[in-house]
């Protein structure tokens, strides 16, 4: 192999290695995080607990794109769904269910964080249970470095009172 053949060899390598750190970099940078807070005030309180809805709600089979962690979100009967949505299911106020789950999940594009319960409800047209996601939370972004978001959490589906608390994640 003659001197050229070397230097063009190693060039490529270096433009290969430097490619793959880019894209590891691009990859850390603006992926989307996922933290469970299941053991956490307010979700705690409500996990692992048989819930009632208090109110009729709807279960439905969400846009690929904008499912989090399961494909069914349950909803309130008047919420603003997508028109690609089809699938709905009408859940009577006095159903129950349970949560399993919490977790936050940070887009790592937008910064926004949304905050998701997963748990399951039996649906009589399915003669099983359905795993679901609800979302549930408000946040409230501090500016500040280091500082963290507050969060607040408005009338659930199954509470007959909305928490006036607000917490820190």
């Amino acid at each position: 192999m003659d001197q050229y053949a070397k230097k063009r060899k190693m060039i490529y390598l270096l433009l290969l290695g430097g490619l793959v750190f880019v894209v590891v970099i691009f990859y850390i940078a603006l992926r989307t995080t996922k933290t469970t807070v299941t053991e956490q005030e307010p979700y705690s309180r409500y996990i692992n607990k048989e819930l009632v809805l208090q109110r009729p709600a709807l279960l439905v089979k969400n846009v690929k794109a904008f499912s989090y962690l399961e494909p069914y979100l349950m909803v309130e009967v008047d919420a603003q769904l997508y028109s690609e949505i089809t699938e709905k299911h009408l859940l009577s106020a006095g159903t129950t269910f349970d949560l399993k789950k919490a977790v936050l999940i940070k887009n790592a594009v937008s910064g926004f964080t949304t905050s998701i319960v997963v748990g399951k409800i039996y649906v009589n047209e399915f003669q099983k249970e359905i795993s679901f996601e609800y979302v549930w939370g408000k946040e409230h972004v501090v500016l500040e470095p280091g500082a963290k978001s507050s969060w607040t959490f408005p009338l659930a589906i199954w509470q007959k009172e909305e928490n006036k608390e607000v917490f820190s994640y």
